[in-house]
């Protein structure tokens, strides 16, 4: 899991040095980076020690041999770790950081009043 950690952090590091390069381009491929690696993360969770995995190399697949009806009852019954961030940085990340649609930033750094498109909008963006 390490090496894939950094690899991963790698092809992350591709798209924040183009930031500057091409915006659209960068949130495109950071938006699709993440979904994918949660993905494969949501399906990882729910392996159990002493399931059959097959791998085929010439077809290219990974196959977790367990029953559909099994798959649905570990996702019911599956519920997230507790956090164990309970004081520093990692605390404050769980307690006060923004979901992405609002901006991910933290919430005690916002404005007493919220961002316009009048307010930023200047003639260079009519």
């Amino acid at each position: 899991m390490a090496y894939s950690s950094i690899a991963n952090a790698g092809y992350l590091l591709i798209g924040v040095i183009a930031l500057g390069e091409a915006v659209g381009q960068t949130m495109f491929f950071l938006a699709a980076y993440g979904f994918t690696v949660i993905a494969a993360f949501a399906v990882v969770s729910l392996v159990r020690d002493g399931d059959e995995i097959e791998l085929d190399v010439p077809r290219r697949t990974l196959t977790l041999r367990v029953t559909d009806e099994e798959m649905a009852k570990r996702k019911a019954t599956w519920t997230p770790r507790p956090p164990h961030f309970t004081r520093g940085y990692g605390r404050m990340f769980l307690d006060h950081v923004l979901q992405a649609n609002e901006g991910c930033d933290f919430d005690f750094l916002r404005g007493a009043t919220p961002v316009r498109a009048a307010d930023t909008a200047g003639p260079s963006h009519a």
